[in-house]
């Protein structure tokens, strides 16, 4: 049985500018059914010889780091002119998410976030040759509702043996995230990323953008200088020790930076132990239970009637497909659905709470061939 086989396409969870994400089901020899998520190209993608080797890229990158705070690859595959990777599949929400809900998370809750992305980052960046993520952003970092921290998106992560390297001179980062460096299209490394994650740090804690500005060339300006106001320029109350951590891991100069990521994530700890402040993953789940508490009402009376996730999730969403259910080589013939039948409350509910793995965005996939997506409307991802 080829990997291709094992996967049945459930329906989709999002499609961004490159790709699609889709939540297919395996069964296990003992028949036990495990939900992922699987990434493929877009059709109007799939001939560029350039997308596969960015997607292998990224594929390999991810496929290579085993750490509870990243998400899992389990699968590549090219094969037949299919390619594809499987991951594990994200119940919750992403950061980005949460700070619509709450423009600015108790301090407990950001504190865990980001010494958990910490964590992510350092196990990334000791592999050889090092990884850099170098997209540390909220909507690339998801909270579970159990309160797990996962980082994603590796989509342009560079190692040293990528085989698709970056050329010096091209910009690769995210607007209001990216180091001083990465706006100077420079050479990143690991204090690239621990710049990321304080400017994200910043947000969490203070509930406004470290950097901001109407227009995009100001934008980039104020990037490239650093231009970020310590917290208690308009907070006196900001806990002035919490303030010396930021301020060092956004220096505009990367050699005034914490040299790594694991030294973010001591001051950090440090600070939650003087402070009292507990980091647990019970906190983050009650927070994400009472951000969405609408979200969840459904799969918590599922669970009360004795059904697991994977059966909750599949009883929502098997009703928009045929009888039987595509493999991932196989062409779809049934009819799309309307989209008011795609805006039925149980799937809605289910795409809102998949949708955070569309933001894997950045991804490049390719194959070989024409690749024909699912015939469904999914919900679109920031891009």
């Amino acid at each position: 049985m080829t990997a291709r086989e094992r996967y049945q396409l459930i329906g989709p969870l999002a499609t961004g500018g490159m790709a699609e994400v889709l939540l297919a089901k395996t069964v296990g020899p003992q028949g036990i059914e495990r939900l992922l998520a699987v990434k493929r190209i877009l059709p109007e993608h799939a001939r560029d010889p350039e997308y596969v080797r960015m997607f292998l890229d990224e594929a390999r990158n991810a496929a290579m780091l085993a750490h509870h705070h990243i998400v899992q690859v389990f699968d590549i595959e090219m094969r037949d002119g299919v390619v594809f990777y499987a991951m594990e599949y994200l119940h919750g929400q992403t950061v980005a998410a949460i700070l619509t809900r709450a423009q600015r998370l108790p301090l407990d809750a950001a504190i865990a976030i980001c010494i958990a992305v910490a964590s992510g980052l350092h196990h990334a960046h000791e592999r050889r040759p090092p990884l850099v993520h170098r997209d540390v952003a909220p909507s690339n970092v998801m909270i579970t509702y159990d309160g797990n921290v996962k980082l994603i998106d590796f989509g342009i992560a560079k190692a040293a043996n990528n085989l698709s390297h970056t050329a010096f001179g091209t910009f690769k980062g995210r607007l209001g995230y990216a180091s001083p460096e990465q706006c100077r299209c420079e050479p990143t490394d690991r204090r690239t990323d621990v710049y990321s994650l304080g400017i994200m740090l910043y947000e969490l804690t203070t509930g406004r953008p470290a950097i901001s500005a109407p227009t995009e060339p100001e934008m980039v300006e104020r990037m490239l200088e650093s231009r970020i106001a310590p917290p208690t320029t308009f907070d006196p109350k900001f806990p002035r020790d919490l303030e010396a951590v930021l301020m060092k891991a956004l220096s505009r100069d990367r050699a005034d930076r914490y040299a790594t990521a694991e030294e973010l994530q001591h001051e950090l700890e440090v600070f939650a132990q003087r402070h009292g402040i507990h980091t647990s993953a019970h906190a983050l789940s009650r927070l994400m239970n009472q951000l969405f508490a609408g979200e969840l009402e459904p799969w918590h009376r599922a669970r009360e009637s004795g059904m697991t996730l994977e059966e909750h999730i599949l009883s929502i969403t098997m009703h928009t497909l045929p009888p039987t259910s595509p493999s991932l080589d196989e062409q779809p013939t049934h009819r799309r659905p309307s989209r008011a039948k795609l805006d039925a409350p149980g799937l809605h509910w289910a795409v809102r709470i998949a949708i955070v793995l569309a933001l894997f965005g950045g991804a490049y996939f390719a194959t070989r061939w024409w690749l024909a997506p699912l015939p469904i409307t999914a919900a679109s991802p920031s891009p």
